[in-house]
């Protein structure tokens, strides 16, 4: 059983800037594609609002992961943001962590957790992995 040693412990996760910026340019892209759309087509066509609701979501998420970030630790809990689909699960319940090439997966009784290293910024994953190590749980 992980047994964190601090109480002060509140710490997010950030992702980086790079990933945040190419999502944004990925959202404008599909809002400017369905603004052309839409000009040059002579019918409102429900295909053309199909961009501007792919845009906007994808805009939302931009916005989402800036403000809250990949994850935030605290004493009890590590949350995984997600604008859909958020996970958590209570650092005491970790039985086994493991660690490979795309990043971490932590598993409880009853969860896994995958948290994917590639678009965490360095001095986040640096944190990450000394907050893991303070577990008395072994990464494999």
């Amino acid at each position: 059983m992980a047994n964190p040693n601090t109480k002060a412990l509140k710490t997010s996760i950030k992702i980086k800037k790079s990933s945040l910026y190419n999502n944004l340019l990925y959202s404008l892209f599909m809002i400017a594609i369905g603004v052309f759309t839409f000009l040059n087509e002579n019918g409102n066509h429900w295909t053309n609002y199909v961009w501007f609701i792919l845009g906007a979501l994808a805009l939302t998420r931009y916005f989402f992961e800036r403000n809250k970030g990949l994850l935030t630790i605290d004493h009890k809990w590590l949350k995984q943001h997600d604008l859909f689909f958020p996970k958590r699960i209570k650092l005491h319940e970790i039985i086994k962590i493991a660690k490979n090439n795309s990043g971490y997966v932590l598993k409880t009784k009853d969860t896994k957790l995958r948290i994917y290293t590639h678009n965490i910024e360095k001095d986040s994953l640096k944190e990450l992995h000394q907050i893991l190590e303070k577990l008395t749980i072994s990464i494999t």
